[in-house]
Formats: C-alpha cells, structure tokens, sequence
C-alpha cells in the first residue's frame, strides 16, 4: 500500500511540475523560466524537484523524450514492416489527432519545432529511399541534402499542424505533406 501511495504522489508531482513548466512558456520563453518559478506555479519544494530533474532544460527535455517514446511506441503499433513513406505520415497524423492531450503541451513554439524534429527522425530512412527511388543515379550527398530539405519542410509543415491546435483533418494533412515531397523529388 506505502508503494502504491509513493507511486501516486510521484505521478502527481511529475504531472504537476509538467504542467506548471508548460504553463510559465504560454508566457514565457524557456529561457526565462526557472526551477522556482515551476516550484511556486506546482506548489511542490525545490528538492522535489531536484528528485527528478537536473533542471528546467532536463525537464523540457526528458518531457519532449517521453511525449516522442510513446509516439514512437504508438507508431510501431500501427506501421506495417516494410511500408511506404506515405504511410509513415498517415500513421503519424492519425496517432497525433488520436492523441491530443500528448501533444497539447505542444502549444509553445520552440517545443513544437523540436518535438516536431525529434518525431520525424523516424521517416528519414523512408525519405532517403524514396530519393534513391526516384533518382537511381543520385549520390550519397545528393540524398543526404535532399532528404535534410525535405525533413526541414516536414518539420515545419507538422509543427505548424500541432500550433494551429491540429484544426485541419489529419487525412488532408497527409495528403498535403505526401504531395509535397513527390513534388519536392520532381523539380529535384
């Protein structure tokens, strides 16, 4: 029983610190955001804090790490081995629709941009290959700076999606960023 009461409490310490973090960046910038500032806004002590982050930037980076493992977890759950990039970004706008509360706290810009690039490491091997697909005789450095054009266009494209608090229909948005890369690998 002691176990599970320290259980609770740990998970509501960690959400609440979460929450309060998320919070301070609607007006602030992460930056501007300190230890005390989460302490006083959660209304927990400093080393209950301290008992599971380094500081606010382990905090925002261990949140953004747990938010992409249960994506990633997600996603391997639904991707078919040996799909297609298009199906990549289907899975991907249907499991961040289906999942808004994971990405809510998504609402600040730099959190966005940075979740955003740490989702999308996962279709980098699908875009390389669908380069070389599309272009046999390309090389290696061809490829390599394609493909970081395309994420950078993905990442900002998505990011924008979860700012905009995910309004346009996931299928559309799919279809967008699908038709973007193809066009993206004509003109190329």
């Amino acid at each position: 029983m002691k176990n599970s009461n320290l259980d609770r409490r740990t998970k509501y310490s960690l959400r609440v610190i979460r929450a309060a973090m998320f919070e301070l960046l609607e007006t602030k910038s992460l930056d501007a955001v300190t230890v005390t500032d989460i302490c006083a806004k959660a209304d927990v002590n400093r080393g209950t804090f301290y008992k599971y982050y380094r500081d606010v930037y382990d905090l925002f980076e261990k949140t953004q790490d747990e938010f992409i493992d249960k994506l990633h977890t997600l996603f391997e759950e639904t991707q078919a081995t040996g799909s297609e990039m298009p199906d990549f970004f289907t899975s991907v706008f249907r499991i961040l629709s289906e999942n808004k509360e994971l990405v809510q706290v998504a609402r600040n810009r730099e959190f966005t941009e940075q979740f955003t690039k740490k989702l999308l490491v996962f279709v980098l091997p699908q875009i390389n290959q669908l380069i070389a697909n599309s272009d046999p005789r390309a090389s290696e450095e061809k490829i390599r700076f394609l493909s970081e054009y395309i994420m950078g266009g993905c990442t900002r494209v998505v990011a924008a999606w979860i700012g905009e608090n995910m309004t346009v229909p996931a299928d559309r948005m799919d279809r967008y960023i699908t038709e973007f890369i193809k066009k993206t690998l004509q003109i190329a």
